[in-house]
């Protein structure tokens, strides 16, 4: 909220720019009553950084599901004896608008801090995860955890065999993204120059890799236009995301 505020607030002059997640720009809308900010008025879309910061579907090793479809069905032949951890914020939404689309009934377990959840899911507390790519690396391949889905749009290109929820559940998908914002009303040519320059940032291999480690993936810097139609149809699908699931706004 303050580092919206204050790019909101700051010159128009391409100095003070806002590494802005979905969260700030389209989620909010449907999570919070109000905002000391306009979305769509009161900053410019300057180039994407990150395309998908998608989250893990994980279980502990003792489930017995292999597939995402499975691990649904599962929890419909056993309603109310699954739990998944998830923090406040995308994951614990997709938890629930998993629970909406699947017709299931798996116990939301809330955490403030990712570790947490990770430690009640190895012990067992938990079955579920539903979480960062990072946070789960070393317990998936030590075979502690066994990851079935991530919730991008597609799969996440470090692991191309693992499939997307929706592959199973077309159109189920929620998934972290980054763009870099200004101010409203920065001058066209800065805009242009901004964005060509982070073009170069975003292909340049050794980024790209460095981005994977975080479980983010990046392609181009795309243009302020596409930029301001992906808020848009994000807005939409969040708009129905908040009706499936009778989102509350706090």
């Amino acid at each position: 909220m303050l580092g919206a505020v204050t790019a909101a607030r700051a010159p128009a002059d391409g100095y003070t720019l806002y590494f802005a997640f979905n969260d700030a720009l389209v989620s909010n809308r449907f999570r919070l009553k109000s905002l000391p900010y306009d979305p769509d008025n009161d900053f410019t879309p300057i180039a994407n950084i990150v395309d998908s910061a998608p989250f893990a579907v994980a279980v502990h090793r003792d489930v017995p599901a292999k597939t995402f479809e499975e691990l649904m069905e599962f929890a419909r032949s056993n309603p109310g004896k699954l739990s998944y951890g998830a923090t406040t914020g995308l994951s614990d939404t997709l938890g629930q608008w998993i629970n909406k689309s699947a017709n299931v009934d798996i116990l939301r377990v809330p955490y403030r801090v990712n570790g947490q959840a990770v430690q009640d899911a190895l012990s067992g507390r938990v079955q579920i995860l539903l979480i960062s790519l990072p946070s789960i690396e070393q317990f998936v391949r030590s075979g502690q955890l066994r990851m079935l889905a991530v919730s991008g749009a597609k799969r996440f290109f470090k692991l191309p065999d693992i499939p997307t929820i929706a592959e199973t559940y077309p159109g189920l998908v929620i998934e972290g993204w980054f763009e870099l914002m200004g101010p409203a009303g920065i001058p066209a040519e800065i805009v242009q120059r901004l964005n060509s320059e982070v073009d170069k940032i975003v292909k340049d291999p050794d980024f790209v890799e460095r981005l994977a480690q975080f479980g983010f993936s990046t392609s181009d810097a795309m243009t302020p236009d596409l930029l301001r139609l992906r808020i848009r149809t994000e807005t939409e699908l969040w708009r129905k995301i908040a009706k499936d699931i009778e989102l509350k706004p706090q």
